[in-house]
C-alpha cells in the first residue's frame, strides 16, 4: 500500500518498479499511472490486426497483463467469437481469451501471482506474462477476423489456427514455448526495423 497525493492506493510499489524496469531496459515508449498503478502501450503482431493495446495493471501482490484488439466484434456475430475464443482457449495454459458481451471488446489476458508482498517477478515472468499475449493474438487473430466477417465458423477457424500444433502437443508447454520464440523473434525484428528508421530520420534531420 502506498500513499500519493494524500489518498492510499492498493498496488504494489516492488512489482510496478519491476515492470517499469522491464519496460526501460528493452526501451519500450508507454505510459504509467502513478495512482492506479497501470501501465499502457502499444504492441505489434503478426497478421491484419497489426497491433493491440497492452494494458498491465499492478495489484497488492500480482500483475495482470491485457492484450486488447482495436477491432470489436458487432453485436451479431458476438456469440460465434463467443464460440472461437472458447474453443481457442481449450487447453491454453499461459492465459486465455475474453470478450465482453456488452460492448464486443476482445482482449488475450495473462496474469501473474507473486506471492509475498515484498518478492517482485524477474524479467523472465514479466517477458513471458507481455508477450504470450502478443503470440496468441499473432496465431488466432487472423482466423478470429474470418469469424468477425462471416468468411468462417468457429470451428473451421480455430483448425485453421491451430493447423501447424499437433494434437499430442497442443494440452501440453511445447507449442506455448514455440509459439513465445516465434514471437520474441519478429518483435527483435520490429526493434530493429524501428531503430533504423529512427536512424535515417536523424540522417534526414541532419542534411
Amino acid at each position: 500500500m502506498r500513499e500519493i497525493n494524500g489518498k492510499e492506493h492498493s498496488y504494489n510499489e516492488n512489482i510496478a518498479a519491476a515492470i517499469r524496469k522491464f519496460f526501460e531496459n528493452d526501451e519500450w515508449r508507454y505510459d504509467f499511472n502513478e495512482e492506479e498503478g497501470v501501465f499502457k502501450c502499444g504492441l505489434a503482431v503478426h497478421g491484419k490486426l497489426g497491433d493491440v493495446q497492452l494494458v498491465v495493471t499492478v495489484g497488492s501482490n500480482d500483475f495482470t497483463c491485457y492484450h486488447i484488439l482495436r477491432i470489436k466484434a458487432s453485436e451479431d456475430v458476438r456469440a460465434a467469437v463467443s464460440e472461437y475464443i472458447t474453443r481457442a482457449n481449450y487447453g491454453l495454459k499461459l492465459g486465455n481469451f475474453e470478450m465482453d458481451f456488452r460492448d464486443g471488446e476482445i482482449r488475450y489476458k495473462a496474469y501473474d501471482m507473486t506471492c509475498e508482498a515484498e518478492e517482485a517477478p524477474d524479467e523472465e515472468i514479466i517477458r513471458r506474462c507481455i508477450y504470450v499475449g502478443g503470440a496468441m493474438v499473432s496465431r488466432y487473430g487472423d482466423p478470429l477476423l474470418k469469424v468477425m466477417f462471416g468468411f468462417a465458423d468457429a470451428e473451421e477457424a480455430v483448425a485453421e489456427a491451430e493447423a501447424d500444433v499437433d494434437d499430442d502437443s497442443h494440452d501440453d508447454d511445447e507449442s506455448s514455448e514455440a509459439d513465445l520464440e516465434d514471437f520474441e523473434d519478429f518483435e527483435d525484428e520490429e526493434d530493429d526495423e524501428n531503430d533504423d528508421d529512427d536512424d535515417d530520420d536523424d540522417d534526414d534531420d541532419n542534411k
